[in-house]
Protein backbone atom coordinates (compact mmCIF):
# COMPACT_ATOMS: atom_id res chain seq x y z
CA UNK A 1 0.00 0.00 0.00
CA UNK A 2 2.99 2.26 0.71
CA UNK A 3 4.32 2.21 -2.71
CA UNK A 4 1.77 4.57 -3.73
CA UNK A 5 3.21 7.49 -1.77
CA UNK A 6 6.34 8.78 -2.99
CA UNK A 7 9.60 10.11 -0.86
CA UNK A 8 11.18 13.34 -1.89
CA UNK A 9 14.62 12.84 -3.32
CA UNK A 10 17.47 11.54 -1.50
CA UNK A 11 20.80 14.04 -1.77
CA UNK A 12 24.51 13.53 -0.81
CA UNK A 13 25.81 16.96 -1.25
CA UNK A 14 28.57 19.43 0.27
CA UNK A 15 27.67 22.08 2.68
CA UNK A 16 27.88 24.65 0.14
CA UNK A 17 25.29 22.66 -2.14
CA UNK A 18 23.11 21.53 0.40
CA UNK A 19 22.52 25.43 1.92
CA UNK A 20 21.67 26.22 -2.17
CA UNK A 21 19.09 23.21 -1.81
CA UNK A 22 17.58 23.97 1.19
CA UNK A 23 17.14 28.29 0.45
CA UNK A 24 15.38 27.36 -2.64
CA UNK A 25 12.97 24.80 -0.80
CA UNK A 26 9.18 26.14 -0.71
CA UNK A 27 8.40 25.91 3.14
CA UNK A 28 4.87 26.38 4.46
CA UNK A 29 3.76 25.50 7.58
CA UNK A 30 -0.07 25.64 8.85
CA UNK A 31 -1.49 25.24 12.21
CA UNK A 32 -4.95 24.35 12.60
CA UNK A 33 -6.83 21.56 15.09
CA UNK A 34 -7.13 18.23 13.41
CA UNK A 35 -10.82 18.76 12.29
CA UNK A 36 -9.78 21.24 9.69
CA UNK A 37 -7.40 18.25 8.01
CA UNK A 38 -8.77 15.29 5.80
CA UNK A 39 -7.42 12.71 3.43
CA UNK A 40 -8.91 11.37 0.34
CA UNK A 41 -7.49 8.71 -2.15
CA UNK A 42 -7.48 10.14 -5.83
CA UNK A 43 -5.56 9.37 -8.96
CA UNK A 44 -3.75 6.27 -7.18
CA UNK A 45 -2.63 9.13 -4.75
CA UNK A 46 -3.39 10.37 -1.34
CA UNK A 47 -4.10 14.07 -0.77
CA UNK A 48 -4.78 16.27 2.08
CA UNK A 49 -7.38 18.92 2.31
CA UNK A 50 -7.04 22.00 5.02
CA UNK A 51 -9.37 24.08 6.15
CA UNK A 52 -6.94 27.04 6.96
CA UNK A 53 -8.24 31.13 7.56
CA UNK A 54 -12.21 30.46 5.72
CA UNK A 55 -10.72 28.57 2.91
CA UNK A 56 -9.69 25.47 1.34
CA UNK A 57 -6.12 24.12 0.90
CA UNK A 58 -5.41 20.89 -1.25
CA UNK A 59 -2.05 19.29 -1.23
CA UNK A 60 -0.28 15.38 -2.33
CA UNK A 61 1.28 13.96 0.52
CA UNK A 62 4.39 12.17 0.86
CA UNK A 63 5.29 8.73 2.43
CA UNK A 64 6.56 10.41 5.40
CA UNK A 65 3.48 12.03 6.37
CA UNK A 66 2.00 8.96 6.51
CA UNK A 67 4.37 7.10 8.56
CA UNK A 68 4.69 10.21 11.16
CA UNK A 69 0.68 9.82 11.38
CA UNK A 70 0.97 5.94 12.08
CA UNK A 71 4.06 6.34 14.44
CA UNK A 72 2.11 8.89 16.34
CA UNK A 73 -0.12 6.14 17.13
CA UNK A 74 2.57 3.23 17.87
CA UNK A 75 0.96 1.33 14.23
CA UNK A 76 3.72 -0.77 13.18
CA UNK A 77 5.03 -0.22 9.82
CA UNK A 78 5.22 -3.68 8.53
CA UNK A 79 1.69 -4.22 8.64
CA UNK A 80 1.14 -1.03 5.80
CA UNK A 81 1.07 -3.79 3.37
CA UNK A 82 -2.46 -5.54 4.59
CA UNK A 83 -4.74 -1.86 4.30
CA UNK A 84 -6.23 -1.61 1.00
CA UNK A 85 -5.82 2.06 -0.12
CA UNK A 86 -9.86 3.06 1.21
CA UNK A 87 -8.86 1.85 4.63
CA UNK A 88 -5.49 3.45 4.81
CA UNK A 89 -7.38 7.01 4.67
CA UNK A 90 -9.93 5.67 6.71
CA UNK A 91 -7.56 5.13 9.78
CA UNK A 92 -5.55 8.01 9.00
CA UNK A 93 -8.64 10.47 9.28
CA UNK A 94 -9.53 8.37 12.39
CA UNK A 95 -6.31 9.31 13.65
CA UNK A 96 -6.44 12.76 13.05
CA UNK A 97 -9.86 13.28 15.05
CA UNK A 98 -8.00 11.44 17.89
CA UNK A 99 -5.17 13.39 18.52
CA UNK A 100 -5.51 15.17 22.07
CA UNK A 101 -2.05 17.32 21.61
CA UNK A 102 -3.66 20.60 19.99
CA UNK A 103 -3.03 22.69 17.52
CA UNK A 104 -1.11 20.52 14.95
CA UNK A 105 0.90 21.89 12.37
CA UNK A 106 1.09 20.59 8.59
CA UNK A 107 4.63 21.23 7.22
CA UNK A 108 4.73 21.15 3.18
CA UNK A 109 7.91 21.30 1.22
CA UNK A 110 7.76 22.09 -2.52
CA UNK A 111 3.69 21.93 -1.79
CA UNK A 112 3.84 18.72 -0.67
CA UNK A 113 2.45 17.55 2.83
CA UNK A 114 5.79 16.18 4.48
CA UNK A 115 5.30 15.62 8.17
CA UNK A 116 2.56 16.99 11.23
CA UNK A 117 4.04 18.05 14.61
CA UNK A 118 1.89 18.68 17.91
CA UNK A 119 1.98 21.87 19.40
CA UNK A 120 5.32 20.87 21.65
CA UNK A 121 7.64 19.92 19.24
CA UNK A 122 10.23 22.23 18.59
CA UNK A 123 11.76 22.53 15.32
CA UNK A 124 15.72 22.08 14.76
CA UNK A 125 16.61 23.55 11.46
CA UNK A 126 19.41 21.97 9.34
CA UNK A 127 19.90 25.80 8.33
CA UNK A 128 20.60 26.66 12.04
CA UNK A 129 22.51 23.97 12.35
CA UNK A 130 24.95 24.78 9.38
CA UNK A 131 25.42 28.04 11.42
CA UNK A 132 26.60 26.30 14.21
CA UNK A 133 28.70 24.00 12.27
CA UNK A 134 30.83 26.38 10.31
CA UNK A 135 33.91 25.84 12.39
CA UNK A 136 33.83 22.15 12.10
CA UNK A 137 35.04 20.47 8.86
CA UNK A 138 32.06 19.27 7.22
CA UNK A 139 32.45 16.90 4.12
CA UNK A 140 29.09 16.18 3.30
CA UNK A 141 25.98 16.25 4.30
CA UNK A 142 22.86 13.71 3.32
CA UNK A 143 19.69 14.23 3.56
CA UNK A 144 15.87 12.86 2.87
CA UNK A 145 12.47 13.43 4.21
CA UNK A 146 13.58 11.71 7.16
CA UNK A 147 16.73 12.98 8.48
CA UNK A 148 19.70 14.96 7.49
CA UNK A 149 22.87 13.61 8.58
CA UNK A 150 26.44 16.13 8.85
CA UNK A 151 29.68 14.42 8.11
CA UNK A 152 32.65 16.38 9.97
CA UNK A 153 36.20 15.20 9.16
CA UNK A 154 38.56 15.23 12.63
CA UNK A 155 41.68 13.89 10.18
CA UNK A 156 42.04 11.57 13.13
CA UNK A 157 42.56 8.05 11.97
CA UNK A 158 42.36 4.24 14.38
CA UNK A 159 44.50 1.29 13.08
CA UNK A 160 42.96 -1.58 15.80
CA UNK A 161 44.09 -4.28 13.57
CA UNK A 162 47.35 -4.02 11.44
CA UNK A 163 45.93 -3.25 7.86
CA UNK A 164 42.74 -2.12 8.62
CA UNK A 165 42.52 1.49 9.04
CA UNK A 166 39.82 3.72 9.68
CA UNK A 167 38.89 7.55 9.77
CA UNK A 168 37.97 8.95 12.54
CA UNK A 169 34.87 11.83 12.18
CA UNK A 170 31.94 13.15 13.85
CA UNK A 171 27.98 12.63 12.69
CA UNK A 172 25.42 15.20 13.20
CA UNK A 173 21.72 13.83 12.63
CA UNK A 174 18.52 15.81 12.88
CA UNK A 175 14.98 15.41 11.63
CA UNK A 176 13.33 18.73 10.77
CA UNK A 177 10.12 16.06 10.15
CA UNK A 178 10.46 14.53 13.93
CA UNK A 179 11.57 11.22 13.07
CA UNK A 180 14.86 11.41 14.82
CA UNK A 181 16.01 13.46 17.92
CA UNK A 182 19.32 15.22 17.30
CA UNK A 183 21.85 12.88 17.47
CA UNK A 184 25.96 13.33 18.14
CA UNK A 185 27.84 10.33 16.72
CA UNK A 186 31.05 9.09 16.06
CA UNK A 187 31.93 7.58 13.08
CA UNK A 188 34.15 5.33 12.13
CA UNK A 189 34.80 3.93 8.27
CA UNK A 190 37.35 2.11 6.17
CA UNK A 191 39.56 3.67 3.78
CA UNK A 192 38.86 0.63 1.53
CA UNK A 193 35.29 1.38 0.63
CA UNK A 194 32.90 4.58 1.16
CA UNK A 195 31.19 2.84 4.69
CA UNK A 196 31.21 2.99 8.33
CA UNK A 197 29.62 2.70 11.42
CA UNK A 198 28.12 5.18 14.10
CA UNK A 199 29.37 4.71 17.47
CA UNK A 200 27.35 6.24 20.51
CA UNK A 201 28.93 7.14 23.83
CA UNK A 202 27.55 5.85 27.45
CA UNK A 203 27.19 8.92 28.43
CA UNK A 204 23.96 9.75 27.20
CA UNK A 205 25.40 13.09 25.88
CA UNK A 206 24.78 12.25 21.69
CA UNK A 207 20.72 12.58 21.92
CA UNK A 208 18.88 16.24 21.59
CA UNK A 209 15.09 15.76 22.11
CA UNK A 210 12.97 18.14 20.05
CA UNK A 211 10.68 18.61 22.84
CA UNK A 212 10.50 20.11 26.42
CA UNK A 213 11.97 22.86 28.38
CA UNK A 214 15.60 23.77 28.10
CA UNK A 215 18.47 24.56 30.54
CA UNK A 216 21.07 25.97 27.88
CA UNK A 217 20.08 26.20 23.96
CA UNK A 218 20.85 23.56 21.55
CA UNK A 219 24.14 25.29 19.87
CA UNK A 220 25.70 24.74 23.57
CA UNK A 221 24.15 21.52 23.93
CA UNK A 222 25.62 20.28 20.40
CA UNK A 223 29.24 21.86 20.63
CA UNK A 224 29.49 20.45 24.23
CA UNK A 225 28.54 16.61 22.59
CA UNK A 226 30.84 17.25 19.77
CA UNK A 227 33.63 17.65 21.94
CA UNK A 228 32.47 14.79 24.03
CA UNK A 229 32.95 12.47 21.62
CA UNK A 230 36.30 13.69 20.34
CA UNK A 231 37.95 12.44 23.10
CA UNK A 232 35.98 8.64 22.37
CA UNK A 233 38.87 7.85 19.87
CA UNK A 234 40.97 5.81 22.14
CA UNK A 235 38.27 4.00 23.93
CA UNK A 236 36.69 2.89 19.93
CA UNK A 237 40.14 1.48 18.71
CA UNK A 238 40.67 -0.45 22.12
CA UNK A 239 36.92 -1.76 21.49
CA UNK A 240 37.16 -2.91 18.08
CA UNK A 241 40.58 -4.59 19.25
CA UNK A 242 38.53 -6.32 21.68
CA UNK A 243 36.07 -7.49 18.39
CA UNK A 244 38.69 -9.08 16.77
CA UNK A 245 39.48 -11.59 19.77
CA UNK A 246 35.84 -12.21 20.50
CA UNK A 247 34.12 -15.06 18.72
CA UNK A 248 30.55 -15.10 17.90
CA UNK A 249 28.59 -16.61 20.39
CA UNK A 250 25.50 -17.83 18.35
CA UNK A 251 25.38 -16.74 15.18
CA UNK A 252 21.41 -17.90 14.54
CA UNK A 253 20.78 -15.34 17.36
CA UNK A 254 22.90 -12.78 16.18
CA UNK A 255 21.38 -13.49 12.89
CA UNK A 256 17.90 -13.41 13.96
CA UNK A 257 18.92 -10.34 16.14
CA UNK A 258 19.91 -8.20 12.58
CA UNK A 259 17.12 -9.60 10.93
CA UNK A 260 15.02 -7.41 13.39
CA UNK A 261 16.40 -4.69 11.77
CA UNK A 262 17.05 -4.99 8.16
CA UNK A 263 14.39 -8.35 7.34
CA UNK A 264 15.69 -11.85 7.28
CA UNK A 265 16.59 -11.46 3.36
CA UNK A 266 19.25 -8.74 3.99
CA UNK A 267 20.48 -10.45 7.17
CA UNK A 268 20.66 -13.92 5.42
CA UNK A 269 23.08 -11.81 2.72
CA UNK A 270 25.70 -10.17 5.88
CA UNK A 271 25.86 -13.39 7.28
CA UNK A 272 26.86 -15.86 4.16
CA UNK A 273 30.48 -15.62 4.74
CA UNK A 274 30.40 -15.69 8.70
CA UNK A 275 30.53 -18.77 10.33
CA UNK A 276 30.61 -19.74 14.50
CA UNK A 277 34.40 -19.45 13.82
CA UNK A 278 33.77 -16.13 12.99
CA UNK A 279 34.71 -12.98 15.32
CA UNK A 280 32.74 -10.51 16.04
CA UNK A 281 34.92 -7.98 14.04
CA UNK A 282 34.61 -10.33 11.26
CA UNK A 283 30.71 -9.95 11.60
CA UNK A 284 30.77 -5.91 12.05
CA UNK A 285 33.07 -5.26 8.71
CA UNK A 286 30.56 -7.25 6.83
CA UNK A 287 27.52 -5.07 8.51
CA UNK A 288 30.03 -2.15 7.56
CA UNK A 289 30.43 -3.79 4.04
CA UNK A 290 26.50 -4.15 2.74
CA UNK A 291 25.75 -0.70 4.27
CA UNK A 292 27.57 0.86 1.43
CA UNK A 293 25.29 -0.62 -0.79
CA UNK A 294 21.72 0.47 1.14
CA UNK A 295 19.92 3.39 1.10
CA UNK A 296 19.93 6.33 3.53
CA UNK A 297 17.45 5.21 6.33
CA UNK A 298 18.59 1.56 5.81
CA UNK A 299 21.84 2.49 6.06
CA UNK A 300 21.33 4.27 8.82
CA UNK A 301 20.30 1.37 10.68
CA UNK A 302 23.08 -0.47 9.52
CA UNK A 303 25.55 1.78 10.51
CA UNK A 304 23.71 2.40 14.32
CA UNK A 305 23.65 -1.40 14.65
CA UNK A 306 27.37 -1.79 13.83
CA UNK A 307 28.43 0.70 15.86
CA UNK A 308 26.69 -1.30 19.35
CA UNK A 309 29.03 -4.41 18.62
CA UNK A 310 31.41 -1.82 20.56
CA UNK A 311 30.56 -3.14 23.85
CA UNK A 312 32.23 -0.14 25.78
CA UNK A 313 29.77 1.86 24.39
CA UNK A 314 26.48 -0.01 24.47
Amino acid sequence: MLDILEDGPELRLSINEMKNYLQNRAIKKISTNPENIKLDFESNKVFITIYNEGSLEYYPVRKSFVMKLFRWFHFPSSQFRYLNRETLVSVLNDYLINIKSIPVTVHLENLSAITITSKNFIEISDNSLMGILEKYKVSSVEKNDYFTRFYIETGKNIMPIEGDNFSYGINIINSETGFHSLAIFSYISGYSCSNGALVTNNRDTNRITHYGPRRVTFSEELITAIETEKENLNLISTSLSDLSKTKIRDIKDEKYRLSKVTGMKVSNEIFRNLSERSTLYECFKEIMSFSKETGGQRRLFLEEYAGNFLDSYK
